[in-house]
């Protein structure tokens, strides 16, 4: 998911916990930063399950000298007598009487808690110095808090007790509520770009950088760029266009027509692409169901704007969007021309695979080309290319493998001999004489790219 939904969220999820809290007569700002450090769904559930507290709110004269002051005071700041030392405890502070409990608390309802603690007393009310001597001998008897919440029951119309007016039930309702509708906004607020990836298709400005040139020189790990150098490299690339084959690493779902795809982080300078974050957006079922078929290791062509910011090393590319414009709706059409950079991706590809896992893995690979072809619709974008990718790969591979055998004086592998190529093209070709009116071109390419790619992972 972008960083930025999972933001909206974590901020939108504390701000509901805040509101439920305040129905409860709870800290605002407490729970709203422990939603904020910790978990804004935990939190929310918590929360949830807690009872309510009781707030006490007082109308009349705040003098500590008024009766119905005192039990407010005693009830609001939960002023407790500690039996065994004889004491009197308000807040986690301790207190020798119970006319200095009753003064902090005083001082906590005026908002001066902290100076009253820092000095003698600075309260300075006339009618809060002069107590009078029953009020003061009343305070001084250790029962007068007891009393303070029999005598709240007949009471002084000024203190108030303001209970939560909303039940269980309905906080979970409002809670759920709030949940549904952070949810929508944050799917409201991913899919906000749709109408800028669209416009993408009649854009012609694409620039000159490319996948494995300057900036996977720049941001791959073994860079020898320094932070600066790619932060102004990144300023200069902001908004760039671009058209590449990129390499499928991992494919995530973050609204209905956009997915964000990632792709293997840049290690080795010579061979590896740099690093991307692509969000692309999906024009139809079609291509929602080609995104979702990907699996790492599978390459497709993108158009797309860079962003200019970078996460881990890796570019982010937004909005993109599938790009075979050449492709008829049938994806039979003879119009359909050779696609050089799917087959150099595809050599590349194999090689990698050759140089890591020998001719087993290049075989897996063209094995596992042809499955995930076989599978596309006939009328899905983008299935010729899948079958050039796959023919690629063959070739390569076949290529590769004829080599090698010539220079170390073994048989060819039964997978790659011509008459098995030949015979996995023939079962996979849709398009008639298409593929072999070009096949000759094709040949020609691979074999160069095959040498290229052998030679720079040397």
């Amino acid at each position: 998911m972008d960083i930025n939904l999972i933001i909206a969220c974590w901020v939108g999820f504390s701000l509901l916990t805040s509101f439920i809290a305040w129905i409860k007569n709870r800290s605002i700002l407490s729970w709203f930063g422990i939603s904020l450090l910790l978990s804004p769904l935990i939190s929310l559930v918590v929360l949830i399950f807690m009872p309510s507290l009781d707030k006490y709110e007082y109308t009349g004269e705040p003098s500590i000298n008024n009766e119905a002051y005192k039990i407010y005071l005693t009830k609001q700041y939960k002023i407790e007598k500690i039996e065994t030392v004889n004491k009197f405890q308000c807040q986690n502070n301790v207190f020798e009487s119970a006319i200095d409990a009753l003064r902090y608390a005083q001082s906590v309802d005026r908002g001066i808690a902290k100076e009253y603690l820092l000095t003698d007393d600075p309260i300075s009310a006339n009618d809060d110095q002069n107590i009078s001597g029953n009020s003061t001998q009343e305070l001084k008897n250790e029962k007068s808090i007891d009393a303070s919440s029999k005598l709240l029951s007949n009471s002084n119309k000024n203190v108030v007790i303001k209970k939560s007016k909303i039940s269980g039930f309905l906080v979970a309702i409002i809670a759920i509520l709030g949940i549904v509708g952070i949810i929508w906004g944050v799917n409201k607020l991913g899919t906000g770009e749709s109408i800028d990836a669209q416009a993408l298709a009649s854009r012609q400005d694409v620039s000159s950088y490319t996948v494995d040139g300057e900036l996977a020189e720049a941001f791959n790990l073994n860079s020898k760029y320094t932070d600066i150098q790619r932060e102004n490299l990144l300023q200069k690339i902001k908004g760039k266009l671009i058209i590449w084959v990129v390499e499928v690493y991992e494919v995530n779902k973050i609204a209905d027509n956009i997915y964000r795809i990632q792709t293997p982080s840049g290690l080795n300078l010579k061979d590896d692409d740099v690093g991307l974050f692509i969000d692309i957006y999906s024009q139809s079922p079609e291509e929602s169901k080609f995104l979702e078929g990907l699996k790492t290791g599978e390459t497709f062509r993108i158009k797309g704007i860079l962003t200019g910011n970078s996460l881990l090393r890796s570019l982010e590319v937004k909005p993109a969007i599938l790009w075979y414009p050449e492709d008829a709706s049938t994806s039979k059409s003879a119009d359909n021309k050779i696609d050089e950079e799917n087959i150099t991706s595809a050599v590349k590809f194999l090689v990698r695979g050759y140089k890591k896992n020998g001719i087993l893995g290049a075989t897996q690979i063209v094995s596992s080309c042809y499955d995930e072809y076989s599978k596309i619709s006939d009328t899905a974008p983008s299935k010729y290319r899948k079958f050039e990718y796959c023919i690629s790969l063959d070739l390569a591979g076949y290529t590769i493998d004829n080599d090698s055998s010539k220079i170390n004086k073994f048989p060819v592998n039964e997978y790659f001999e011509l008459k098995a190529v030949v015979d996995r093209i023939e079962k996979n070709n849709k398009w008639s004489n298409l593929i072999y009116d070009r096949i000759e071109g094709i040949e020609s390419q691979i074999n160069q790219d095959t040498k290229i790619a052998l030679q720079e992972i040397q």
